[in-house]
């Protein structure tokens, strides 16, 4: 029946089909669309409801709570009970007599005045392991009272934490409480528990009065599926799901899904959320018929509209397909003699009257024109180009091109033949070249054979010379390294006893960076003529390497070797004079004895260097002698060293965060990210120096990078108030290389503000590479990166560094802080944080511990400070308990 109609007919059927079906398609998909979004936005809006009730719950009632009951439990007039209060195990009404004490009267007047600040608490109540009771208000027994055996007090004396019960009634007032109760420990050493009973009658009527939409309503559990609040049937209140008949709500997912039950004799859709504080579920029931109400009138309108748009566009297709066929039919016969290539009758057909329309037709006749057109420049195009591949000679460097106009689709086939010819007339001007270069290297191969021979006969020349430098020092002449083995390996062979020396000049690194390395190297020179002049056939000097040098005496006890370190210190003594400069070299020395510490020439190399080693960290000008200890010390290295490369291999390090507190308003204002081994209690100033040495502090150091970010955006994910993290940053990370770039890849990754994050950096980092670390700093500080510098007052501290390092914030160190804070006059302390201040750089004091401190540098304008007075570094999970903590309380 299709391939009868007409092309008219077909193209209406066509036009009209190919618009009709999706617009069809199109309205199904826009009511769906429609439906679930509307249904999808409802249960958003209620999951967002559930979530803020969840929250108002937690922060109003669990989370302040249990800052006050922890505030309770430290109160002076707690800790510091030391007399006895009244117990009620034993009670009779009529034989009962009242201690009265003062210390019970000093504790009731404390509840009232709490109780009188907090209109939501129905008692407080304190209970310690003696059997002593006291709850406010007055407690009146009708029969004996133990405490110790109340479910308040098991659940809590055995936790640090504070406890929360399970909501019940009161049996005076029958209201709905939840009590709050904490582990105390006096001044006496006695134990007991104080806790608060909460009334959440005005909870369960604000959440009654809570409506999703007209008829939804929110019903509320414990933890144990006991109901809370339901305002639809108030006789569940704290009956389990189970009695209720309610089981399908327990076994739900808590999740964000949602979910239709049968409820009350309708289709009801539920959401669940979990309280992460109470583990409280909070559940909307609503009705799903009032959900898709809206969606339904809507769609009615959408209906009447797409009917009345489809009426329309059938009445468009008709009349425009009609006048689109017309010229159609005229034209076709002689497309099809085109299609042929017969353009003979083209010129006879009559088109002018579609030629001067501005329509598709006119386009379509003015395509045929220009196809004409082409044709017949094709026909002269084909023997130009037949012509031209004739007269083609590759030897000449000159070639012809083929040419046709811009507009002829044959252009592209000239413009190839012609890059062709191009190509191969270039290739043989490169062979011709290449022949002309293996001639000219011909003829520089037979020179370079005569040079080959006389430079053989000059290295034959120079045999003994080399073989002389294969020994010896270029820079001081002094036997090498191999020559002091091969003598140590004779000695060692010949059982003579006597000691190896390392000798290590002291600080002539700062001699290499002060005055140049040029300069450097005369001072090891006129050093190495010393050494020459004191040795003999019992003692053998050599270059170990940069300004370490091996000697090599031979002594048969400690007495000759003092005696001999004596020599070697009095000969050595006087000072340098270079270029009119007069240098003092003091040195340091590594000793070890053959064989009593051993006959392995690596060995007692080893050795020596670990004396040296010992001698260094002991001070400068020093030496020291090979004992068991600098072994095992090395061995416990080693050992560090090993469990660090597992830590790094298998995850085993972990993050603490230490908050850093501002001394005027309480707040946390930022943490500072400490690094720990999970399954190792090695203290970081233990591994971090070995990490340094070994260069692993590297890898280790883009570990915590890694970490701190991550968990950045896991708080961020969580909805927490996020604070920086500062980050401690080595000296020998500077080494590497790409760490700003592994560091904004990481923040990009996971979506962090830089502005987050905080570099500590040491004044050491500035010492060995100050070009280097400035170039980094200021990278990071155009990123918005804080910097800060830390333990300052230790080892390198200088405020004249500070006035042109583009840092951010000092930290004083703890040794710097109580040095100060020690003396009866701290206005020394005062007036350093006024200097730091004139450099808009922030005071953080690390390390305080005591209040009185506390006190000190709020007077002297300090403006944060990190220690255990405020909080110890906080394992991850518990930094979440104190995000919302503000410590103005302590100050």
């Amino acid at each position: 029946m299709f391939k009868n109609l007409s092309i008219k007919n077909k193209f209406i059927l066509l036009i009209t089909m190919g618009c009709v079906i999706p617009y069809i398609f199109g309205g199904i998909y826009i009511k769906n669309y429609t439906e679930n979004y509307l249904y999808n936005n409802s249960i958003k809006g209620s999951r967002q409801l559930l979530f803020e009730i969840s929250k108002r719950v937690d922060d109003s009632i669990i989370k302040r709570i249990k800052e006050d009951v922890n505030m309770l439990a430290i109160d002076d007039r707690i800790i510091g009970i030391n007399g006895n209060i009244n117990s009620y195990i034993n009670y009779e009404s009529e034989n009962y007599e009242d201690l009265d004490s003062e210390y019970e009267k000093s504790i009731s007047n404390y509840f009232g005045s709490f109780k009188e600040t907090h209109e939501n608490i129905n008692f407080l109540f304190l209970g310690m392991e003696d059997g002593g009771y006291i709850e406010y208000p007055k407690f009146l027994p009708k029969n004996n009272y133990d405490p110790r055996i109340r479910p308040w007090y098991e659940n809590t004396i055995d936790s640090d934490g504070v406890r929360i019960s399970k909501p019940y009634l009161t049996k005076v007032t029958e209201d709905l409480v939840l009590s709050f109760s904490k582990k105390i420990k006096t001044s006496k050493n006695k134990n007991g528990v104080i806790g608060v009973a909460v009334n959440l009658n005005d909870l369960t009527e604000s959440i009654n009065s809570l409506k999703i939409n007209e008829l939804g309503y929110v019903v509320v559990l414990d933890e144990d599926n006991n109901i809370i609040v339901s305002p639809k049937h108030k006789e569940w209140i704290l009956k389990n799901i189970e009695e209720v008949n309610l089981t399908k709500v327990k076994t739900f997912d808590i999740s964000n899904e949602s979910y239709e039950v049968m409820l009350d004799g309708s289709k009801k859709i539920i959401n669940i959320f979990v309280s992460p504080h109470s583990d409280w579920k909070y559940i909307s029931v609503e009705e799903k018929n009032e959900i898709l109400n809206e969606s339904n009138q809507m769609m009615r309108i959408l209906v009447f509209i797409y009917i009345l748009i489809l009426l329309i566009i059938v009445i468009l297709i008709i009349l425009v397909s009609k006048n689109i066929s017309k010229p159609i039919f005229e034209i076709s016969s002689e497309i099809e003699n085109m299609a042929n290539f017969k353009f003979d009758s083209y010129n006879n057909y009559n088109f002018e009257k579609y030629r001067s329309s501005k329509n598709e037709v006119a386009i379509i006749i003015k395509s045929l024109d220009y196809m004409y057109e082409n044709f017949s420049e094709l026909n002269d195009s084909i023997y130009q180009l037949n012509k031209e591949i004739n007269d083609i000679d590759i030897e000449k460097k000159s070639y012809h091109k083929l040419t046709l106009s811009n507009e002829n689709p044959f252009e592209y086939v000239a413009l190839s033949i012609n890059n062709l010819i191009e190509k191969i007339q270039k290739y043989f001007e490169q062979i011709s070249k290449s022949n002309t270069e293996i001639t000219k290297k011909n003829e520089l191969l037979q020179v370079t054979e005569e040079e080959l021979i006389a430079q053989i006969s000059e290295i034959s020349e120079q045999k003994e010379y080399i073989n002389y430098l294969a020994y010896h020092d270029a820079l001081t002449e002094l036997p090498n390294r191999r020559k002091f083995i091969e003598k140590l390996s004779y000695v060692l062979n010949k059982n003579y006893k006597g000691a190896v020396i390392l000798l290590d000049l002291d600080n002539f690194k700062a001699i290499n960076d002060s005055l140049g390395h040029v300069f450097g190297d005369i001072i090891l020179r006129e050093f190495s003529k010393r050494l020459i002049e004191i040795s003999n056939e019992n003692i053998f000097i050599s270059r170990f390497g940069g300004d370490e040098f091996l000697v090599l005496t031979k002594c048969q006890n400690m007495k000759e070797l003092n005696e001999f370190i004596l020599y070697i210190r009095s000969s050595l003594d006087d000072k340098f004079i270079v270029d009119k400069n007069e240098i003092e070299i003091k040195f340091s020395m590594g000793i070890t004895f053959f064989p009593d510490d051993s006959i392995d020439i690596n060995e007692l190399i080893m050795n020596a260097d670990l004396a040296l080693y010992s001698a260094k960290s002991k001070g400068k000008d020093k030496h020291e002698v090979f004992n068991k200890s600098m072994r095992d010390k090395l061995n416990e290295n080693i050992e560090i060293e090993n469990l660090l490369s597992e830590a790094i291999e298998n995850s085993g390090f972990k993050m603490l965060y230490q908050p850093q507190i501002n001394i005027f308003t309480g707040e946390i204002i930022a943490f500072e990210a400490l690094i720990r081994l999970k399954e190792h209690m090695i203290s970081p100033a233990k591994f971090i120096p070995i990490a340094e040495e070994s260069g692993m502090i590297i890898k280790i150091g883009r570990i915590v990078t890694n970490h701190v970010i991550k968990q950045l955006y896991y708080w961020k994910e969580k909805g927490y108030p996020i604070k920086p993290v500062s980050i401690n940053f080595s000296a020998n990370q500077l080494y590497d290389m790409f760490y700003f770039d592994f560091l904004m890849e990481i923040l990009n990754k996971y979506d962090i503000d830089p502005k987050f994050i905080e570099i500590e950096i040491t004044e050491n980092v500035f010492l060995d590479n100050k070009e280097l670390a400035l170039e980094f700093v200021n990278k990071l500080r155009n990123e918005n990166i804080k910097i800060s510098i830390d333990d300052f007052g230790t080892g390198y501290s200088s405020i004249s560094y500070l006035t042109f390092l583009p840092i951010d914030k000092v930290k004083f160190d703890r040794s710097l802080s109580m040095e100060f804070l020690n003396m009866e006059n701290i206005s020394t302390l005062d007036s350093l944080i006024m200097v730091m201040h004139s450099l808009n750089l922030e005071v953080v004091a690390e390390g305080i511990e005591e209040y009185e401190d506390v006190k000190k540098l709020r007077v002297g304008k300090c403006d944060n400070i990190q220690g255990y007075y405020f909080s110890k570094p906080l394992e991850k999970e518990d930094v979440e308990e104190v995000f919302y903590r503000n410590y103005l309380d302590k100050i």
